[in-house]
Formats: C-alpha cells, sequence, structure tokens
C-alpha cells in the first residue's frame, strides 16, 4: 500500500463511485517497518486508540533508556508479533 501505483488503483477505482472491498494481505515481508499516515490509520483501525497511544507512549519511554532502549523496544516488537501469530495465526 505504500506505492505509488497501489495509489493510483485506489484513486482510479474510487473515480467509479461504486462499492468496493478492498483486502489487504499483511504477508510480514517488509524490508523496514511501516511508516507514515496510512500505516498509522490502520493500526488505529486494529487496535483501538486506547490501546495505539499506550503503545506508542510505552515506546517512548523505552527508547530513552541509554544505550538498550532500542533493543529493548525491538525485543517487545518480537515478542508483540509472536503472541499474535500464536493466538490468532489466521487473523488480520
Amino acid at each position: 500500500m505504500t506505492t505509488g501505483m497501489a495509489f493510483e488503483g485506489l484513486n482510479w477505482t474510487g473515480d467509479r463511485e461504486k462499492n468496493m472491498i478492498i483486502v489487504l494481505n499483511d504477508n510480514e515481508m517488509s524490508i523496514s517497518p511501516n511508516v507514515g499516515a496510512l500505516s498509522s490509520y490502520l493500526n488505529r483501525l486494529m487496535t483501538g486508540h486506547a490501546v495505539t497511544k499506550l503503545r506508542a507512549n510505552t515506546k517512548k519511554l523505552l527508547k530513552k533508556i541509554p544505550g538498550i532502549g532500542k533493543y529493548i523496544v525491538r525485543l517487545f516488537q518480537k515478542i508483540e508479533e509472536s503472541s499474535k501469530t500464536l493466538l490468532f495465526p489466521d487473523a488480520f
């Protein structure tokens, strides 16, 4: 969803004024972490505002730990992803 071609396709279909279902397949094959407004919006849709805000604040706090903060954040991200896969293997 981060490429210009994807946005062009959405723009073209939106211009047709027809109902549509868009399926997003997160295959976790990104080269780098997802960033930007679209990623943030979809994350809020999936997790809710309170959870998203708590995660963001916790991440900021952990990053402030000198020397090891970024490693702790990365560890918690891996734990979170593993937990999601374990609990909801087929969930979006």
